[in-house]
């Protein structure tokens, strides 16, 4: 019995050692199971933050970016040209008659040259018969053109609207009214004519400019 015992205990010992040293294995191998888990998933949360975190700042970024574009858009404005052109009513088609000036458009007060786009200056005066008639023609050219990547200047030479006017005046005028006078992209002067001159011509040489852009 007592050996029996023995062999029963060293049994039972051999058993708990066999079940501890199993116990031991799982736990080691649970442990390592459990680091492997989680240095697997270290860089999946790292990523996840990281990408959170770029979203965030690029959303900030483009916050920013737009702030300052609202903050500063109107200094990176492009200059616009006169705009609705119209023939004042009731102006004289014969006699040099009328008081104002036969053009009536916003921002007469746009006489800088844009850089990239063919100009059409338009210089004329209040009283003048040819320069009604031909003011006629004109607003038929930017109702035609208006679509176009064409600028439009009208510069009463009596009234000039600001110093741009005026160096237009020095550098483009010569007297003689009406007159008007095409730019090519680049600002410089392609075609003039001094008087009264068809639409057609007109609508010639700016065609000609068109295509070069």
């Amino acid at each position: 019995m007592v050996q029996s015992s023995k062999r029963s205990m060293i049994c039972k010992g051999t058993v708990a050692r066999s079940q501890s040293a199993r116990a031991t294995t799982f736990g080691a191998l649970h442990s390592f199971n459990s680091r492997r888990s989680f240095i697997s998933l270290r860089p999946s949360i790292s990523l996840r933050s990281f990408i959170s975190r770029g979203i965030v700042v690029s959303f900030l970024s483009l916050g920013l970016v737009s702030s300052a574009a609202w903050l500063f858009a109107p200094f990176l404005q492009p200059a616009f040209a006169a705009e609705d052109l119209t023939l004042r009513k009731g102006i004289s088609f014969d006699q040099d008659t009328d008081t104002q000036f036969p053009i009536i458009c916003k921002k007469t007060e746009d006489t800088a040259i844009e850089a990239g786009k063919p100009t059409m200056i338009f210089f004329g005066a209040a009283g003048d018969l040819n320069t009604n008639r031909q003011a006629k023609k004109v607003v038929s050219l930017y109702q035609k053109f208006r679509s176009k990547k064409l600028k439009f200047i009208v510069v009463d030479v009596d009234h000039p609207a600001n110093d741009n006017a005026k160096t237009l005046i020095k550098k483009f005028y010569k007297g003689y009214i009406p007159c008007q006078t095409i730019l090519d992209k680049n600002g410089n002067m392609s075609w003039r004519s001094d008087g009264e001159v068809s639409e057609k011509q007109v609508s010639s040489k700016l065609d000609e400019q068109l295509k070069t852009i």
